[in-house]
Protein backbone atom coordinates (compact mmCIF):
# COMPACT_ATOMS: atom_id res chain seq x y z
CA UNK A 1 0.00 0.00 0.00
CA UNK A 2 1.26 3.46 -0.81
CA UNK A 3 -0.18 6.94 -1.17
CA UNK A 4 -0.85 6.42 -4.86
CA UNK A 5 -3.53 3.84 -4.19
CA UNK A 6 -4.58 4.59 -0.61
CA UNK A 7 -7.99 6.01 -1.54
CA UNK A 8 -8.75 3.07 -3.81
CA UNK A 9 -7.73 0.54 -1.15
CA UNK A 10 -9.60 2.33 1.64
CA UNK A 11 -12.80 2.38 -0.44
CA UNK A 12 -12.37 -1.29 -1.27
CA UNK A 13 -11.55 -2.51 2.25
CA UNK A 14 -13.67 0.00 4.23
CA UNK A 15 -11.55 -0.31 7.40
CA UNK A 16 -12.78 0.65 10.86
CA UNK A 17 -9.54 2.51 11.57
CA UNK A 18 -6.43 3.45 9.59
CA UNK A 19 -2.85 3.68 10.85
CA UNK A 20 -0.49 5.80 8.78
CA UNK A 21 3.23 6.09 9.28
CA UNK A 22 4.87 9.42 8.59
CA UNK A 23 7.29 7.77 6.17
CA UNK A 24 5.30 5.94 3.52
CA UNK A 25 6.23 5.89 -0.18
CA UNK A 26 5.36 8.62 -2.65
CA UNK A 27 4.06 11.79 -0.98
CA UNK A 28 4.28 10.79 2.69
CA UNK A 29 1.96 10.11 5.57
CA UNK A 30 0.71 13.66 6.16
CA UNK A 31 -0.49 13.96 2.58
CA UNK A 32 -2.12 10.55 2.82
CA UNK A 33 -4.07 11.67 5.89
CA UNK A 34 -5.18 14.82 4.08
CA UNK A 35 -6.34 12.75 1.09
CA UNK A 36 -8.37 10.43 3.31
CA UNK A 37 -9.91 13.28 5.30
CA UNK A 38 -10.87 15.17 2.13
CA UNK A 39 -12.81 12.22 0.73
CA UNK A 40 -16.53 12.34 1.64
CA UNK A 41 -16.80 8.56 1.79
CA UNK A 42 -13.71 8.05 3.95
CA UNK A 43 -13.38 11.09 6.20
CA UNK A 44 -15.36 9.41 9.01
CA UNK A 45 -12.71 6.69 9.41
CA UNK A 46 -10.38 7.47 12.33
CA UNK A 47 -6.80 7.93 11.16
CA UNK A 48 -3.99 7.33 13.65
CA UNK A 49 -0.71 8.90 12.61
CA UNK A 50 2.55 7.49 13.92
CA UNK A 51 6.19 8.41 13.70
CA UNK A 52 9.46 8.49 15.61
CA UNK A 53 9.68 12.23 14.85
CA UNK A 54 9.95 14.43 17.95
CA UNK A 55 7.15 16.73 16.81
CA UNK A 56 4.59 14.04 15.99
CA UNK A 57 1.80 15.82 17.86
CA UNK A 58 1.91 18.96 15.71
CA UNK A 59 2.51 16.90 12.55
CA UNK A 60 -0.60 14.81 13.25
CA UNK A 61 -2.67 17.90 14.04
CA UNK A 62 -1.50 19.66 10.89
CA UNK A 63 -2.31 16.60 8.76
CA UNK A 64 -5.80 16.27 10.26
CA UNK A 65 -5.26 12.90 11.95
CA UNK A 66 -7.63 11.84 14.70
CA UNK A 67 -4.83 10.73 17.02
CA UNK A 68 -1.12 9.95 17.01
CA UNK A 69 1.40 7.54 18.46
CA UNK A 70 5.05 8.37 19.09
CA UNK A 71 7.35 5.48 18.14
CA UNK A 72 8.33 3.43 19.92
CA UNK A 73 4.89 3.20 21.48
CA UNK A 74 3.38 1.04 24.15
CA UNK A 75 0.91 -1.60 22.92
CA UNK A 76 -1.51 -0.65 25.70
CA UNK A 77 -1.47 2.95 24.47
CA UNK A 78 -2.26 1.74 20.95
CA UNK A 79 -5.10 -0.46 22.25
CA UNK A 80 -6.54 2.47 24.23
CA UNK A 81 -6.53 4.74 21.18
CA UNK A 82 -8.17 2.08 19.03
CA UNK A 83 -10.83 1.37 21.63
CA UNK A 84 -11.57 5.07 22.15
CA UNK A 85 -12.03 5.74 18.43
CA UNK A 86 -14.03 2.62 17.71
CA UNK A 87 -16.36 3.28 20.65
CA UNK A 88 -16.93 6.87 19.51
CA UNK A 89 -18.03 5.55 16.10
CA UNK A 90 -20.68 3.29 17.65
CA UNK A 91 -21.93 5.83 20.21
Amino acid sequence: LNVTNILEKAREIRPDIIFIDNKIPDIGGASAVRLLKSDENLKHIPVIYFSAHNDIASMALSAGADAFLQKPFDIKEMEDIIEMHLQSRTA
